[in-house]
């Protein structure tokens, strides 16, 4: 019994020091405290934390479901890090499910959507307007006005308005271009400025974009006699049908960011006349009708050949009109710094305009009239990329 006791008093000395006892032999008991503390409790390694903070946060999530928690070995670049916590945010995909994110990207485009409907596709309200109640407050680039802009950034934004395309910069030489006040200060006569003016050269490329397409477009319908589904082909010529098929369906997207990117900026031709609203419609009306005839040609002809040419020629087409502004601006860019500078408004200003224009009788029966084509051009940007979908597998088995 005297025994037991004295070993219990040893142990007890052994593992709490006295105070009493000198630094160096303190210092050994503190040691073997310590030694005896990590036998009963051994230290958990880096990664063996890391492991457990992960499985406790998936086994939260899991639960419910009764699914089986996997052990998750972290990698080596996560042990390293100087926070595990870190590790663990609310925006991986331990906290989303696919359902959810899948289910939230459609409110988000219905709501776009919505948004485009009820906008104004001359004056872009849309971005005024939250489009979710958790998105950020509107931009006031739309309200603010960027100030000592380069000439190569005011040119930019001249090119990218959609509102600014043929009969507008025809428009531009009838007000301002008719002085030549740029060819004077340059000491030098340019003919796409003279004769933009005399030969209305702008009036003609729009034309000769929509002869040129309808031509096209009675030439293979005269030549279309096939039924509906007649399933001739080669398979060379349906494989060409399906690659067209999802090119289009790629580039329908890029069509619709088209309009919503180019009716965001801060300064922009007044929407105060019809050859603002013809612009606006030929720029994104037109390009969606060359995908539609392509696509058409495609179908129609049997010859690769003609599929390829047809194809570029209608590509060509399209662009027609803005490579007509790249040249003219090319030499002379100080037409569109004055274009910028002297015809161009920010936001606020083209709505008051627009106010004041709306107490006319005949600006008002106008976009009555632009109304219903601009509501239909929306509705064919959205459903496009359905007609694609629908022309892969169509294409490749009726053509």
């Amino acid at each position: 019994m005297f025994k037991s006791d004295s070993s219990e008093e040893e142990k007890e000395e052994m593992y709490m020091p006295n105070k009493d006892l000198s630094p160096r032999t303190r210092a050994k008991k503190l040691e073997e405290l310590k030694r005896y503390q990590n036998l009963l409790n051994p230290p958990i390694c880096q990664q063996t934390y890391v492991r457990q903070k992960v499985n406790t946060k998936l086994n939260k999530h899991k639960k419910k479901n009764n699914d089986e928690i996997i052990d998750i070995k972290p990698r080596k670049s996560m042990i390293e890090t100087p926070s595990t916590d870190q590790l663990l945010r609310q925006d991986t995909v331990f906290e989303k499910h696919c359902c959810e994110a899948v289910h939230n990207n459609i409110i988000f485009l219905c709501a776009q959507i919505s948004a485009k409907f009820h906008d104004d596709l001359l004056i872009g309200q849309e971005h005024s307007k939250k489009i979710l109640p958790d998105c950020n407050s509107p931009s006031q680039n739309l309200l603010a006005q960027k100030e000592e802009l380069s000439d190569e950034e005011k040119i930019q934004i001249v090119t990218q308005d959609p509102k600014f395309g043929m009969f507008s910069l025809f428009k531009y030489h009838i007000h301002r271009g008719y002085r030549n006040d740029i060819l004077k200060a340059k000491n030098a006569f340019y003919c796409s400025h003279i004769f933009s003016l005399l030969f209305m050269l702008p009036i003609l490329i729009f034309i000769i974009q929509w002869v040129v397409y309808i031509a096209l477009i009675v030439h293979d319908t005269k030549t279309f006699d096939k039924e509906f589904c007649p399933n001739e082909s080669t398979i060379e010529t349906k494989l060409i049908m399906l690659a067209v098929s999802l090119l289009y369906f790629v580039r329908s997207f890029f069509l619709w960011d088209n309009l919503t990117d180019r009716t965001r900026l801060n300064r922009m031709m007044p929407s105060i006349d019809i050859w603002v609203m013809l612009d606006t419609f030929q720029e994104f009306g037109f390009n969606l009708l060359v995908y539609l005839a392509n696509l058409w040609i495609v179908y129609n002809n049997e010859s690769l050949t003609e599929m390829i040419l047809n194809s570029l020629a209608m590509e060509f087409l399209m662009n027609l009109d803005n490579e007509f502004e790249e040249m003219y601006f090319k030499y002379l860019p100080e037409a569109a710094v004055d274009i910028y500078d002297n015809v161009f408004v920010n936001f606020r200003d083209n709505q008051e305009k627009l106010k004041k224009r709306k107490r006319s009788c005949t600006f008002n029966c106008v976009r009555c009239v632009f109304y219903i084509p601009f509501k239909i051009l929306v509705l064919s940007l959205l459903l496009f990329p359905v007609f694609c979908v629908i022309m892969m597998f169509y294409g490749p088995i009726c053509k």
